[in-house]
């Protein structure tokens, strides 16, 4: 793979908050910085008092974001037409070769600043989502754009299929992940005993925000199962949300599931440390991040994992391989934890695949040189 002569690029991310497809765009931009390219990051702040979770993020990671623009995530007249104004002038004053955006309103401030620019930039977008809807505004933005990034190969079939972008303009990559934080270890008998986990137990866990959309009745109905056939099952939740006690710890006293269910909370100086405690994660439904990076992380640490069959996740993990895919029923559900419960060696190989697949694919510095691979044919094109 031939490596990129150095260039500028500008990323535009229009989002304040450290969700989704945020934490990529920072790594991608840190990534590509080290690689020796020139990289201008641009983040949004709150439209209301100007604070910003992403920046933060940013900034200790060693970027310096631009500062003056709102880059709200929706339309906004106001705020989006300074932002039009500032970042036309960016690009007259920096001129980078690649302006690379990921979210619909940075996607247009870009489109139409690059119009009123007197200089003009190759556009590039990455579409995160396994199945956005296509809809006039981002047909007309498709129109002005040089390149697309896909993570899902299944939107890259369709979006060619329905000639809604040309196949020689486009790159599927893999999600990537910190395979250097996110690598097999031992599990942590600190965590072990706060959270009363026995040598014997096998630990299912699940990474998600408590939301009535992410099918936490299906997982806790599954537990009713699991643990009324195998006593050393138990499950941990990772996460927060408002409607925690609704959607999960009421049901989980209701049903009995007390001494069986594990509540985390969110966590982050010992997250790893807590996640390298499941035997096996499961994963219903893709959230706000398109690259599904929780499985990711998981897979990377050496985790199986079983995951619904729906969105990008088949796409992730291989049936019978580095994890299981099902139709996510209860029962089949139930079956599939105690099939891994009952076999702890078949578990363990599947960890040690998807421990593989992520260094050979999940890693930054491959999806950094996939994506480089487009400007450089972009930037070529004469």
């Amino acid at each position: 793979m031939e490596t990129v002569r150095p260039v500028k690029i500008f990323h535009l991310f229009s989002n304040h908050k450290w969700t989704g497809p945020a934490e990529p765009s920072v790594s991608l931009a840190v990534t590509q910085r080290a690689a020796g390219h020139t990289v201008l990051y641009a983040g949004g702040v709150c439209p209301d008092d100007g604070s910003s979770i992403l920046r933060e993020k940013a900034i200790a990671r060693g970027l310096e974001p631009l500062e003056g623009l709102t880059l709200a995530k929706h339309r906004h007249r106001r705020f989006d037409a300074e932002d039009v104004e500032l970042v036309g002038l960016v690009m007259s004053k920096e001129r980078p070769q690649i302006v690379h955006t990921h979210m619909m309103n940075d996607h247009d401030i870009a489109v139409k600043a690059a119009a009123r620019s007197d200089y003009q930039p190759t556009l590039v977008r990455t579409i995160y989502d396994h199945d956005l809807k296509m809809n006039r505004r981002l047909r007309a933005l498709l129109g002005k754009t040089e390149g697309l990034v896909f993570l899902s190969r299944h939107a890259h079939e369709r979006f060619v299929a329905e000639r809604l972008f040309d196949a020689e303009r486009c790159v599927v990559v893999e999600g990537a992940v910190d395979t250097e934080r996110f690598a097999p270890r031992l599990k942590c008998a600190e965590r072990q005993a706060e959270y009363g986990i026995g040598p014997d137990d096998f630990l299912v866990g699940i990474v998600a925000r408590v939301q009535h959309h992410r099918r936490f009745e299906i997982l806790l109905a599954a537990a009713k199962i699991a643990t009324a056939n195998d006593p050393h099952v138990k499950f941990m939740i990772v996460g927060r949300g408002t409607h925690l006690e609704e959607i999960a710890k009421e049901p989980v006293q209701r049903m009995g599931l007390v001494d069986r269910v594990i509540f985390s909370g969110y966590r982050s100086g010992d997250y790893v440390d807590t996640i390298n405690l499941f035997d096996a994660k499961v994963f219903l439904v893709p959230g706000s991040d398109g690259s599904c990076r929780a499985v990711r992380e998981l897979m990377a640490i050496g985790k199986p994992v079983i995951a619904a069959n729906r969105g990008m996740l088949p796409e992730i993990v291989t049936d019978g391989v580095d994890g299981l895919v099902i139709d996510d029923t209860p029962e089949n559900l139930a079956e599939a934890i105690l099939a891994l419960a009952a076999d702890r060696g078949r578990a363990t190989r599947m960890g040690e695949a998807a421990a593989k697949k992520a260094v050979n694919s999940f890693g930054w510095a491959q999806h950094a040189a996939k994506v480089e691979d487009l400007y450089k044919q972009l930037l070529e094109k004469p």
